[in-house]
């Protein structure tokens, strides 16, 4: 299996700045980052960005759907896209997170955290092992930010995390930020677990920035990093050596300029700042320490029954969690039963603005929340479900549901493969027989809808009204056998006569071929 190459300073590759990077290739980044399911079900722009990146940088893969923690068994569709993914990229190297998503069958679109328990150790192993088997290499997988601390826990996270490095023989995406988050939330010395795990099982190291909210921290990508997380980086590098190192930002996210400005943070951080230290007296996980203790303890399976119960539902949790003085049971569980439901309901309104605008805002948030109530995700990635929202507003019998389907159709069109279009110059070199004959075709990244056409280019969806000539002769030319066959279809429908046809066929040549809706024919 492959070894990790150390390839310097990173960043996150998002769409808000794929423009400056193909445009100026900045020389400040070394090597970039995507999140694999943004890639996985797209043949379209997306794709071709990649390409044009991986030309020019090396690029990793990083996972967020993988859920090597569940009980459920692996995804074998969702593995076999992503190993299809890598093939094509060949990544520097492919990571996820020691986290699970959902049981059976049903999708967080969270990273949920792991009982630290034996039999969530060794079911965690085995699964490891599958998936190096079949994607042939090692996998990196990055330590949780966690919120909330499971009773039956009988192993600190480090240790959990030390042994599955090196039962499974995979290795590590240390997350200082969420080493930060997590001691905090917890009641951890931050050094202590640093310095417990193995500097040769750190294939790469993330940082990011957290939000404060006063009994917790939440790590939300979203700002700069925070100085202490810097100063327990700058340790980290100096105690476990040179490792690879990129920053996460995923929303409200700045200008590239920006984000070249914080990796220059990173490059020159120090331990200027003195180490945090949030430990207590004892904490839980020390104090369940104890493997005497699992002939006592819930089974692997229950918790994450009980965990997923509570969080669809918005229930309370049992003594399942362990309750603290500073941040209880419930108040641990209740971020993810916030972030589940945000994230959701943020994606749905980002892809159906028209939809909500006609609806009314109110009404319209209620009838989300509502779909995410009654219907839980069970796919690998957002983008079904998110469309999915349209069939749920058709079947509420809205009266803006054929709006919500054009939106959702506007979402798929980004994802379709770009082809090689027709010209104007090809048309015009052709013999007026030989343009009878031609057979053309709507490409994947145009849909008609009614009276409009839309086309995708790039991540932008263009609208253009039709009359009933213009939409009528595109369906014609799509749909009939030759240009010829769609004329004859117009002239039945009384739409052109038998001495304007051609002039009303030069028309909506002149008008949409520019547009690069045509698929070029294979042989031309």
């Amino acid at each position: 299996m492959n070894s990790i190459p150390y390839l310097g300073y990173g960043l996150g590759l998002r769409s808000q700045h794929w423009e400056d990077v193909l445009n100026n290739q900045p020389c400040g980044v070394d090597w970039f980052e995507i999140i694999s399911e943004n890639f996985m079900l797209t043949n379209g722009y997306p794709q071709q960005v990649l390409k044009k990146v991986r030309a020019s940088y090396p690029v990793v893969m990083h996972g967020v759907s993988l859920s090597i923690g569940s009980h459920d068994p692996i995804d074998m569709p969702y593995l076999k896209s992503l190993k299809q993914l890598a093939d094509w990229l060949e990544p520097a190297w492919i990571s996820d997170h020691i986290c699970w998503t959902g049981i059976n069958r049903i999708n967080s679109h969270d990273l949920l955290p792991v009982p630290y328990t034996e039999a969530s150790l060794a079911h965690m192993v085995n699964k490891v092992d599958q998936v190096q088997n079949y994607l042939g290499r090692k996998i990196l997988l990055e330590n949780p930010s966690n919120y909330m601390e499971f009773s039956a826990n009988t192993l600190n996270e480090w240790d959990f995390i030390k042994q599955l490095l090196t039962r499974a023989d995979c290795m590590l995406l240390l997350d200082i930020n969420n080493i930060y988050v997590t001691c905090f939330n917890h009641n951890l010395d931050p050094k202590c677990y640093i310095d417990a795990i193995p500097a040769t099982r750190i294939g790469q190291v993330h940082l990011a920035g957290h939000e404060h909210h006063g009994n917790h921290i939440i790590d939300t990508h979203n700002t700069h990093i925070n100085e202490d997380v810097l100063a327990l980086y700058a340790y980290t590098m100096a105690t476990k050596g040179c490792k690879n190192t990129m920053i996460e930002w995923d929303s409200d996210i700045p200008a590239f300029s920006t984000m070249l400005s914080e990796l220059d943070r990173v490059r020159d951080s120090s331990e200027k700042y003195p180490l945090v230290n949030f430990s207590r007296e004892k904490s839980v996980l020390e104090a369940n320490h104890n493997p005497d203790r699992a002939h006592d303890l819930p089974s692997f399976k229950e918790l994450m029954n009980n965990f997923q119960s509570c969080v669809l539902d918005n229930k309370n949790p049992g003594d399942w969690v362990s309750d603290k003085d500073n941040f209880s049971a419930a108040e641990q569980l209740n971020v993810y039963q916030y972030a589940y439901r945000k994230r959701l309901f943020d994606a749905i309104v980002e892809d159906y603005p028209q939809t909500r605008e006609l609806t009314g805002g109110t009404e319209f948030d209620i009838l989300i929340r509502t779909y995410i109530e009654h219907t839980p995700s069970t796919y690998a990635t957002l983008e079904p479900y998110i469309q999915g929202f349209a069939d749920f507003l058709k079947h509420q019998l809205s009266p803006h549901a054929e709006m919500a389907k054009t939106e959702a159709m506007i979402s798929e069109l980004r994802n379709q493969p770009q082809t090689k279009t027709v010209t104007l110059e090809m048309i015009a070199q052709m013999e007026p027989a030989n343009l009878l004959n031609l057979k053309l075709r709507l490409g994947p990244m145009t849909k008609l809808a009614g009276n409009t056409l839309y086309v995708c280019d790039k991540l932008q969806v263009y609208r253009q009204e039709l009359t009933d000539l213009e939409n009528e002769g595109l369906q014609s030319i799509d749909q009939e056998r030759n240009i010829g066959d769609a004329l004859q279809r117009l002239y039945e429908r009384e739409l052109c006569t038998a001495s304007n046809a051609l002039t009303a066929l030069q028309t909506l040549l002149k008008e949409f071929v520019p547009k690069g809706i045509f698929v070029r024919p294979e042989k031309w």
